[in-house]
């Protein structure tokens, strides 16, 4: 099973992401007004701003931290005193944070401690006055405040949103860092709590229902806060690096992995039992297969439980565009829907496919190959991303390796990400990047 490490409190989730995002309105004549395109940060003499696909500045670069934009909106900050450069949707580091507009335009002025995306049209958010965790609209009305001891730990979805109940021996914007955890509960858009602080693991909503925890066991809630499958599952989601709970949906294509007793079956959106639990572990599906352990070996079940890549591998990634990446002696390859060995193995690793290619990594440097595992950009780079929206960021971070620091993670996000093409054109080249091959 090829995963990001994540970790998880109450359903609050933070990964290592590229960021892109969608504006559906013109920034210069020649570009239609209803034409979408896809944004990317980048990083020019210490401040963020915002290129398209053809590496043309859209949103100059004046803030000192940046964010993904949902619906329509991306937090920013003008002063935040620690950043996370190549961040997830949601930023990290203090603020003052604000939010602009697809045209660069800032709609709400910064001035929260620290800021969230939005998801249906409201925003969580944390206030520097007094510490207070609290959510906001699209115009930065506060909507509604909640308790002190109370923080937001995850998004709206489906009208409701994961808080955690703390008790903390004072208040402010660095509180957290002394208070303990008393229980997870739900909000609703009002701010109302309609699913009290019992809980001690609350996820996001999805079809209905979210994972929840009760002790160190877990189950589904529907949104009365009501196990519909009782709290009897070890783990929900499948098992990436211990973690045994998502903080997103844990449905894909209908199913969840679920674990009982120590083996992984999977359960429908109404929490009934679909596979039996018998395998060591189980990944979620996609594209009509998901990823078993068993014996020691991971292989690929379809949506009757039936086996239809035996379980031969060290470690397997999700199918992607009708592949998935496998691991042979510890080197990367990649099969088809059948388990023929379409790429055979020689890349440490392989990741999944995406916009037809994969990234691979050969000597120590990060590259793609196309479907037929044919390398097409070449093994160059210190570290990269896959490609979204047309490009890649890439880093071509210059220096030598900081001891611990296999990925070049410090440099790279000092200078910020590179971008390429899928034909390997540099469209953006970082300040302080070395040369590409």
């Amino acid at each position: 099973m090829l995963g990001a490490q994540e970790t998880a409190r109450c359903g609050r989730k933070m990964t290592w992401a590229i960021i892109i995002v969608s504006t559906a309105h013109a920034l210069t004549s020649s570009v239609c007004a209803e034409e979408p395109r896809p944004l990317f940060p980048v990083k020019r003499d210490g401040k963020w701003g915002y290129i398209d696909r053809t590496g043309a500045v859209v949103i100059q670069p004046q803030f000192d931290c940046v964010a993904r934009f949902r619906e329509g909106m991306a937090p920013v900050s003008v002063g935040a005193a620690v950043c996370s450069d190549w961040n997830d949707e949601d930023p990290f580091g203090s603020g003052p944070w604000g939010y602009v507009d697809e045209r660069g335009a800032v709609v709400i002025p910064p001035r929260f401690f620290q800021a969230r995306g939005f998801h249906e049209g409201l925003a969580g958010v944390q206030f520097f006055e007094d510490g207070a965790y609290g959510f906001i609209d699209r115009t930065g009305k506060v909507v509604f405040r909640l308790p002190n001891n109370m923080h937001w730990t995850g998004p709206f979805s489906e009208g409701l949103a994961a808080v955690s109940l703390f008790e903390c021996p004072y208040f402010g914007p660095f509180a957290y860092v002394a208070c303990t955890l008393l229980g997870c509960g739900y909000v609703d858009r009002t701010g109302r709590q309609v699913i009290e602080p019992r809980l001690s693991y609350a996820g996001q909503f999805c079809h209905g229902l979210a994972v929840a925890g009760s002790g160190n066991r877990y189950g589904l809630i529907n949104k009365t806060g009501t196990f519909v499958a009782d709290d009897r599952y070890e783990g929900v989601g499948g098992s990436i690096g211990g973690l045994k709970v998502p903080a997103s949906c844990p449905f894909h294509e209908g199913l969840a992995p679920v674990e009982q007793q120590g083996r992984w079956g999977f359960v429908d959106t109404q929490g009934r039992q679909v596979i039996a639990p018998q395998f060591e572990n189980a990944m979620p599906f996609s594209e009509g297969l998901a990823e078993v352990l068993q014996g020691g070996k991971w292989g690929f079940i379809d949506r009757t439980g039936t086996i239809v890549v035996e379980p031969q591998f060290e470690s397997t990634g999700s199918f992607a565009e009708g592949l998935a990446s496998v691991k042979v002696q510890g080197r990367w390859g990649a099969i088809d829907r059948t388990g023929k060995m379409v790429i055979p193995p020689r890349f440490d690793p392989l990741h999944e496919f995406s916009e037809g290619l994969a990234m691979i990594r050969l000597d120590e440097k990060w590259g793609f190959v196309d479907r037929s595992g044919t390398i097409v950009i070449a093994p160059q780079f210190k570290d990269a991303r896959s490609f979204r929206g047309g490009l890649a960021p890439v880093c071509m971070a210059e220096g030598p390796q900081i001891p611990g620091d296999e990925y070049h993670t410090a440099a790279c996000e000092r200078q910020g990400p590179s971008y390429i093409d899928a034909t390997g054109h540099v469209v953006w080249k970082s300040a302080g990047s070395s040369t590409v091959n």
